[in-house]
């Protein structure tokens, strides 16, 4: 399903460049932050989540079959943010009584 979303978002958005579109796009970068839990180092609960990096596109296109002062505006955004592995061990050593390793990888 999120193929076929994907795919219907990208052939809207070319329609309407093709169509006598005006468009603003933009594209930048940002300090990824990890809030609240995500960034928590709770063994509950808690995401383990180092500060990281992150990458910002927005577009803006407006055209003429579009009622006035109407647009199309999309905007992504892509994180990534590092494991903190040595918070994980600490707390899965402190859970379970013994030492445990927990080692970084990359999909």
């Amino acid at each position: 399903m999120k193929k076929i979303s994907n795919a219907f978002v990208g052939i809207f958005v070319l329609l309407s460049h093709l169509t006598m579109a005006q468009s603003e796009n933009s594209f930048g970068t940002f300090l990824a932050a990890p809030v609240g839990q995500f960034g928590s180092t709770d063994l509950g609960d808690g995401g383990f989540a180092k500060t990281g990096w992150g990458l910002v596109f927005d577009s803006r296109t407006r055209t003429e079959w579009l009622p006035a002062n109407s647009s199309i505006f999309i905007h992504s955004t892509y994180q990534f943010n590092k494991m903190d592995s040595e918070a994980l061990s600490k707390a899965y050593s402190d859970a379970l009584g013994n030492r445990v390793v927990v080692s970084d990888s990359k999909l």
